[in-house]
């Protein structure tokens, strides 16, 4: 017999079918031909009822039985024969059961998820979407069946008999945490077009899921795009005109919209920014459209978004590099006559500028566009030595600024306000001033690094040079070169001054520099002209003529200089000079002069008064000198006389060599004679002064008096002997000269 749910080939009679438990309704048996009557008869065997769930099992895979002969034998069987049979079969369905079930409930269910996806497409084209479908309640019920949900629970899965449940809570967790095991994702779900493909991942977690016996299983799948709409693309901003106007970095944008489009509007736009604007920046205007609308018109914009640069703004001028040549020339030759028609109508007739040139320029720009003042400042800079032919004042080199304002690059050229005259006032001695700067890093301070806090500063074309200073803070700081100029600059200033205070009749002998007093500010600040002070002090014996004026006395000349700093390009330099410092009266007498007839006044009047502001550095030149900072005992007005006696025998002149001038040079022909003399008439002969003497001071005066020369000329002569003072003139003149220079000391020869 068959069993007829799985085919499996069984022995005649059986009632259960030992491979899938299925009950057999078997025809009855041919009759048996009864068998005697044994002693032990064999019970009957007891019916089969297991519950499972029936597998098909291959027919191949049953055991071989062989089935029970249909025909009586002669030969009768054995009682105990029919019991072992029965025996065996029963083994054998017991044993068939017993597999399927362990089988059964070891192998884990798979689920083929590519069963339950497809993915759709709607919209129009480039402007498609694909949207991932699942079919939720197949998958759900495949998922519940392989957790072995029964269908009463699965339904009331979605229920509010969850939350009174635990039973239900349990397998409602089980559930969920199983299939959250399995993630989708699309390769691209916008933007599409036809004949585009989009591609389904699977994303399946199996070492988890395998210990609820659930196996995933899907393979990518990839659909192609279709059935989208055809849609018309529009660009909005074709039909939006941008404009820039104003003046950078104030500049304003405005647009105006002049489309056509059903559902877009000009209030449909908007900018990033609208004012605050300079040539190079970007605005960014982006539209705000009902796209939904849009669709439903069969149209969609390209773009919501387009950045427009700034161009064509008239802009303050930033950089230098943006000054062209022609405005650059404009500014130098609008310096040029301002310069020129100042010293026209403010100087004398004595005095003038002379070697007029451009020194450079200082660029300022506003840190913050708006707010109080001029967007940009720009100041061109001549300078010149400013000199007199009276030598009421050194020569002295001037720096003139030149103040332009508002000064904008345009369409039609670089254009500026011009703002009044010559920038700054300098002294330049004896009661005289001029407009400008005669120390060119006041003019830096003053013009551009004072103004740090609200404008970014440039330098250029020479100028830059003192933006970067360092304050003199000691001697050591001080180059030989610097002290030497120092020396020089005071040499000249007490020559000037001596020749101008002093009559013929007074003597200013063994002139000799004598040290240098150095004080720095403890407290260093951003103006330099408060960070330091130095004092280069000379000393002369001053003497009289004149009987019963006063005695011999040595007088030290201390001149002051501020503000002193050292420049990156190796020069040195200081913001002002103020001059020869002290005065006294001559002792018993009311005669006095400018300086200190004694050190100690001169030390604590230069110092001590100031230490508690200052340190303090004291150099002096001979080391025979004893020093001033010890507090010694005064002695007598004699034995300070016999001292510096002594000192000026024993110490060599140590008049400088050289000085810078800062006198004009005018040198002046010797008024020749209105008598005309023949050469047998007049001897011709050469004055040459050889030696000038302890006197130089002296000298100097009556040489400029002889030769007419300017200062720094004659004291050129007087330092570089032998030298020629005149030639070609009568003996008589020369013997003449040559008494009067050698009445003050100097050696004269006529040849």
């Amino acid at each position: 017999m068959f069993c007829t749910k799985c085919g499996s080939t069984l022995p005649d009679g059986t009632k259960f079918c030992p491979y899938c438990g299925q009950k057999m309704d078997a025809p009855a048996a041919a009759p048996v031909p009864e068998a005697p009557a044994q002693s032990n008869p064999v019970p009957p065997v007891p019916e089969q009822n297991i519950n499972v769930t029936p597998t098909p099992v291959p027919p191949q895979a049953a055991p071989v039985v062989n089935p029970i002969p249909t025909e009586p034998t002669p030969k009768k069987k054995s009682p105990v024969g029919i019991i072992l049979t029965v025996l065996v079969l029963l083994l054998v369905a017991i044993l068939g059961v017993g597999g399927f079930i362990l089988w059964n409930t070891t192998k884990a269910t798979t689920i083929h998820l590519n069963d339950y996806v497809t993915v759709s497409f709607e919209g129009y084209e480039t402007l498609g979407t694909a949207t991932l479908d699942m079919d939720y309640d197949a998958y759900g019920k495949a998922l519940a069946k392989a957790l072995k949900i029964k269908d009463s629970d699965y339904e009331r899965l979605d229920t509010m008999e969850v939350l009174v449940s635990a039973k239900l809570q349990e397998i409602y967790n089980e559930f969920n945490n199983v299939k959250n095991m399995v993630t989708l994702t699309l390769s691209q779900s916008t933007n599409l077009s036809n004949g585009d493909e989009v591609t389904v991942h699977f994303n399946m977690d199996n070492e988890t899921a395998k210990e609820h016996k659930v196996q995933f299983k899907g393979e990518d799948m990839t659909f192609t795009v279709s059935g989208l709409e055809s849609i018309q693309i529009i660009d909005p901003f074709e039909n939006l005109t941008a404009e820039f106007s104003g003046i950078a970095p104030n500049g304003t944008f405005s647009y105006q919209y002049d489309g056509n489009f059903q559902g877009i509007n000009s209030y449909d736009f908007y900018a990033d920014k609208t004012n605050g604007l300079s040539n190079g920046d970007v605005v960014t205007v982006t539209i705000s459209t009902d796209d939904t609308y849009l669709l439903k018109q069969g149209c969609a914009v390209k773009s919501k978004t387009k950045e427009f640069t700034v161009t064509g703004l008239d802009h303050y001028v930033t950089d230098a590099n943006d000054l062209t040549a022609e405005f650059i020339q404009y500014a130098k030759s609008e310096a040029e006559d301002s310069i020129v028609a100042y010293t026209a109508n403010s100087y004398n007739e004595n005095s003038k500028v002379k070697d007029l040139t451009y020194a450079g320029y200082f660029l300022l720009t506003k840190k913050e566009a708006n707010g109080w003042g001029s967007f940009n400042e720009y100041y061109m800079i001549y300078k010149g030595t400013v000199t007199n032919t009276n030598f009421a004042f050194p020569d002295t080199v001037v720096y003139f600024p030149i103040k332009f304002t508002e000064v904008m690059a345009t369409s039609n050229g670089v254009t500026s306000n011009r703002e009044g005259n010559i920038i700054g006032t300098s002294q330049l001695g004896n009661n005289y001033h001029t407009n400008g700067y005669s120390n060119p890093l006041l003019c830096y301070i003053e013009l551009a690094s004072s103004k740090v806090d609200s404008y970014n500063v440039t330098a250029g074309d020479g100028m830059e040079v003192f933006a970067n200073y360092s304050p003199i803070q000691s001697i050591s700081d001080l180059s030989a070169e610097s002290i030497q100029m120092l020396k020089d600059d005071t040499t000249t200033t007490l020559i000037t001054k001596i020749n101008a205070d002093y009559d013929k009749e007074w003597h200013a002998n063994n002139f000799e520099f004598y040290g240098l007093y150095l004080l720095t500010a403890k407290n260093q600040g951003n103006d330099f002209r408060s960070n330091n002070q130095i004092y280069v002090i000379y000393r002369a014996r001053v003497s009289t003529d004149r009987k019963n004026d006063f005695e011999p006395t040595m007088v030290y000349y201390p001149v002051e200089y501020t503000g002193l700093v050292n420049l990156p390009n190796g020069e040195f330099m200081y913001s002002a000079k103020n001059g020869i410092i002290g005065n006294f009266t001559f002792s018993g007498h009311w005669w006095s002069t400018f300086g200190y007839n004694d050190q100690e006044d001169m030390y604590n009047d230069l110092i001590s008064v100031k230490r508690d502001r200052y340190t303090y550095e004291v150099s002096l030149a001979q080391d025979e000198l004893q020093s001033v900072e010890e507090n010694t005992e005064n002695t007598s007005e004699e034995a300070t006389e016999e001292a510096q006696e002594s000192t000026e025998e024993s110490t060599e002149e140590t008049t400088e060599e050289s000085i810078e001038e800062t006198t004009e040079e005018t040198t002046e022909s010797t008024e020749e004679s209105s008598e005309e003399f023949s050469e047998a008439d007049t001897e011709l002969v050469t004055l040459t002064l050889t030696d000038a003497g302890v006197n130089k001071i002296q000298v100097i005066k009556e040489i400029r008096t002889i030769t007419g020369l300017g200062l720094k000329d004659a004291k050129d002569l007087a330092d570089n002997t032998p030298s020629v003072l005149l030639e070609s003139i009568s003996a008589e003149d020369a013997a003449s000269y040559q008494e009067q220079l050698e009445a003050l000391g100097a050696t004269v020869t006529v040849e």
